[in-house]
């Protein structure tokens, strides 16, 4: 279930998922929680009221909002001074989870049928982002900056959550890698503009895998590539990079493959070892991206035994 909601019916809808309202102004603001319904998986708002500047809706410094979790996006007016952007802003900046505002330049608080077109565009794709859960949409919201269309829009905030890696090897354009699932753990956080992805190597059950082979006792090499898509590189084709050992970063992929790790879990068990494969990237423009990680003596060794697995898949 999702909620559209003009002016006070945004709002609302923010009361309606759990934000706090103001109560009380003196002797000092105070706000309190009217309802929580879980229900609402997204909230969109037209001109949405919160407050003005001595009387914000949200409590002091718009701290009802805290911890709000619910995807919203506002589309507001810079010239609205019964629903101020800077009030919209400074709540939506307290929220934790995906999260946007869209400036329409000059608009008040009322709606322009030339404007529809545009309200349409930024709503119905944020709603098949969030209320669908499609993660193309995702991708879409976060790397559009405007909407061709009546209004003069442009992004004020824009958050969109690092989706969370594939639990399936089908969506990648390798999947019959052989590296087991339980040696290496994924974990992604932060956004879109600014991502972190994080793998957790098991060294004891890699060394399990290249010791039931005939390389028993030997150390392996950690590898981490990139098939980044020919669109995102102005190109018809499509090309590999390589994670490189820090505290260098990506480069193309020439042969042989250069190592993120080299010689780990020789003939002793090791304690876990974390690859940051992203720190802080913003991966907007590079849409379709699949990362993959490979465990070998050597790459050829490697990529003989299908000793590689992908890990994520940028939406």
């Amino acid at each position: 279930m999702a909620g559209f909601g003009t002016s006070l019916g945004a709002e609302s809808l923010l009361l309606y998922s759990g934000a706090r309202l103001t109560t009380d102004f003196l002797p000092r603001l105070k706000s309190a929680q009217v309802m929580s319904d879980v229900r609402l998986k997204a909230i969109a708002g037209y001109v949405p009221y919160f407050g003005q500047r001595l009387l914000p809706a949200f409590g002091d410094d718009q701290s009802g909002l805290d911890g709000m979790k619910v995807p919203f996006l506002g589309i507001a007016g810079t010239a609205d001074d019964v629903a101020p952007i800077s009030l919209i802003e400074q709540g939506v900046n307290r929220m934790t989870g995906a999260r946007y505002v869209i400036a329409f330049d000059g608009l008040t608080h009322t709606l322009h049928q030339d404007d529809l077109p545009d309200i349409y565009t930024w709503t119905l794709g944020f709603f098949d982002a969030y209320l669908s859960g499609s993660e193309a949409a995702r991708g879409q919201i976060a790397r559009t900056s405007q909407v061709t269309g009546g209004a003069a829009d442009s992004v004020r905030i824009a958050y969109t959550p690092l989706p969370a890696p594939s639990t399936t090897q089908t969506v990648f354009a390798f999947p019959d890698g052989q590296l087991s699932a339980d040696s290496v753990q994924v974990s992604a956080d932060g956004s879109l503009s600014s991502a972190e992805l994080k793998v957790t190597l098991d060294a004891g059950r890699l060394y399990q895998q290249l010791a039931a082979t005939e390389r028993s006792g030997a150390a392996g090499n950690v590898y981490v590539l990139a098939l980044v898509r020919g669109e995102a590189l102005g190109s018809a084709d499509s090309a590999w990079y390589v994670k490189l050992a820090p505290p260098q970063g990506w480069a193309p992929l020439q042969a042989p493959f250069a190592a993120y790790l080299e010689d780990m879990a020789g003939t002793t068990v090791e304690a876990p070892a974390v690859v940051d494969v992203l720190a802080g990237m913003d991966v907007r423009s590079l849409a379709g991206t699949e990362i993959y990680i490979g465990y070998g003596v050597s790459d050829v060794e490697a990529l003989g035994a299908h000793r590689y697995r992908g890990i994520y898949r940028v939406p």
